[in-house]
């Protein structure tokens, strides 16, 4: 008797859970497809997934093998990370490091400013975006 009260308590909370979590996830906008990898993940999903975006729209936009770095122009202690980023989402172009810009060789084509505008005169901004813009150089 003790078991069957058991279990009929455990499938009612059960139940009563079911109800209440898809109750709540057709408050916040039900079922959806995610635009990007990003969209329902994180800590701030909005700016991830903004970001995002901005490097598809380069990806599609910019011409074949063409240089382009990724950067943050105020939290340059990411470079690498943000050339880890450029690496796997701009496939059909060639991402260089951020240093290219510093160096005083062969800096790159375009670059994809993240979260700030870029302040370099040799680059003219082509696209903004809520969370950075694409910048082409100036030839």
């Amino acid at each position: 008797m003790r078991a069957r009260l058991t279990s009929l308590i455990v499938l009612l909370f059960s139940a009563a859970f079911v109800v209440l979590a898809a109750r709540d996830h057709l408050m916040h906008g039900g079922p959806s497809r995610a635009r990007t990898v990003m969209s329902h993940s994180g800590m701030a999903p909005e700016r991830s997934e903004a970001g995002l975006l901005l490097l598809q729209h380069a990806n599609r936009t910019l011409p074949r093998y063409a240089r382009v770095a990724v950067v943050k122009p105020n939290g340059r202690w990411d470079d690498a990370g943000m050339l880890a980023v450029a690496h796997g989402q701009l496939a059909r172009q060639h991402a260089v490091p951020a240093a290219t810009l510093d160096a005083g060789g062969d800096p790159p084509d375009f670059v994809v400013a993240v979260d700030a505008p870029l302040d370099d005169s040799r680059y003219e901004r082509i696209h903004e975006a809520p969370t950075g813009g694409i910048w082409k150089r100036v030839r």
